[in-house]
């Protein structure tokens, strides 16, 4: 009888010991899924980002006058453009913003230098310096 009582604590030991294990590797692959999504939606901002800044370069390459240019970019002051954009950057009013395009236009030595600059909550996500000659 003592052998058996014996045999079923070694068994229920293993048992709880084999559970305890599982919900160690479980908590582990929870961590790294969440930690691939988080990785997943900032490269998916960035994509998104870079896709915007050329957008922006394409729209600077046709010229300041051009109707697309006033289409994309609202002036701020002399040399000095913005463009907001929702959580799902799509253009939108100043009012639910998330993203912003920004891009600063300078002249020197005959040519056009823009910097274009996409950013989220005064954090930079990506930065595009184009040039052109001045016409």
């Amino acid at each position: 009888m003592k052998k058996r009582v014996a045999s079923s604590h070694l068994f229920l030991t293993e048992l709880l010991l084999s559970i305890l294990l599982l919900i160690v590797i479980i908590a582990v692959c929870l961590q790294i899924f969440a930690s691939a999504d988080r990785t997943s939606e900032k490269s998916q901002e960035l994509v998104q980002a870079v896709r915007l800044a050329s957008d922006g370069a394409e729209v600077f390459y046709q010229g300041e006058d051009s109707a697309s240019f006033a289409e994309v970019f609202t002036k701020i002051e002399d040399g000095l453009y913005l463009s907001n954009y929702n959580a799902d950057f799509i253009k939108t009013a100043s009012g639910d913003t998330t993203y912003i395009m920004r891009l600063e236009v300078q002249e020197k030595e005959g040519l056009k230098q823009a910097v274009i600059s996409v950013s989220k909550a005064d954090a930079m996500i990506y930065e595009l310096i184009v040039e052109k000659l001045c016409q």
